[in-house]
């Protein structure tokens, strides 16, 4: 589950003073929470959305156990990821995260669509469909992602499970 939060966080990039949006991500296994993450992003001048950081809660059992995944800019990595490049076409790739030591994903545009049928419906693009390479879990996931609304779906590469849109506010 997936929410903006109504908050912000200042971040300090390239000397620069940001206001980042808040995501809450909230990971489920059979039922249970297991992790919570608070993701800040920014959007540059040119329409680039940026990864600043991430807060992360690895939960068992209702009890916070640990913060693994954790990273911010200015205190782990100099540097934002790219989260979605301005007007990204086939074959574009980027860094959502480059923080060596934590996290390190690489992702590449692979298919564009006019519309993609979710859960939820159809949701009207364009849409594009990126490869996502995490490491060092050796992890790779398909992610649909469509302007105006961000990720409507994402599915594990070895295509153990799916999460899809169900609905958009």
């Amino acid at each position: 589950m997936r929410r903006r939060l109504d908050r912000t966080e200042l971040f300090t990039v390239a000397g620069a003073r940001v206001d980042a949006l808040v995501i809450e991500d909230r990971s489920f296994e059979d039922g249970r929470l297991v992790e919570r993450t608070l993701d800040s992003f920014a959007q540059a001048d040119d329409g680039t959305v940026h990864h600043l950081g991430e807060d992360v809660d690895d939960i068992e059992d209702g009890r916070v156990v640990g913060h693994g995944g954790a990273w911010r800019v200015g205190r782990d990595t100099r540097a934002p990821g790219v989260a979605m490049p301005a007007r990204p076409e086939v074959g574009d790739t980027w860094r959502f995260e480059d923080v060596p030591g934590v996290t390190v994903e690489d992702d590449t545009v692979v298919t564009r669509f006019p519309f993609v049928e979710v859960a939820g419906g159809a949701v009207h693009g364009p849409v594009i469909r990126v490869r996502e390479d995490i490491s060092p879990e050796g992890v790779s996931e398909l992610k649909y992602y469509a302007r105006g609304v961000g990720e409507i779906r994402a599915v594990p590469w070895d295509l153990g499970g799916m999460v899809e849109l169900v609905r958009c506010r």
